[in-house]
C-alpha cells in the first residue's frame, strides 16, 4: 500500500474544522503525529491509515465542538489538569 494512502482526504477534512486556529492546530497534528509515524513504516497499512483517519475525525469533531461551545481548547487542558473533588 502506498505510504500516504490518499493525501487529499486530510486536505478535505481540514475544510470541516470550523475555526482557523483549530485548523493550524489539526494541521500540526497530522503532520507532526500521523505522517510522522507513517514515514517511520516500511509501508503503510489499511489498519494504520484507518486508525489515524479515525483519530483525525474524532479532533476535527472535539474543535468542532469546542468551537459552538465558544469553549478555548486551553480550558479542556484546565479541567485535566483539575483533581476530582
Amino acid at each position: 500500500m502506498a505510504r500516504y494512502p490518499n493525501r487529499s482526504r486530510s486536505r478535505q477534512a481540514l475544510t470541516r474544522v470550523e475555526d482557523p486556529d483549530h485548523r493550524d492546530i489539526i494541521e500540526r497534528f497530522v503532520r507532526w503525529h500521523m505522517l510522522r509515524r507513517m514515514n517511520q513504516m516500511d509501508t503503510t497499512t489499511p489498519g494504520t491509515f484507518l486508525r489515524s483517519k479515525q483519530a483525525m475525525t474524532v479532533a476535527i469533531e472535539l474543535l468542532n465542538w469546542l468551537t459552538a461551545r465558544q469553549t478555548p481548547l486551553g480550558a479542556m487542558a484546565a479541567l485535566a489538569a483539575t483533581p476530582p473533588s
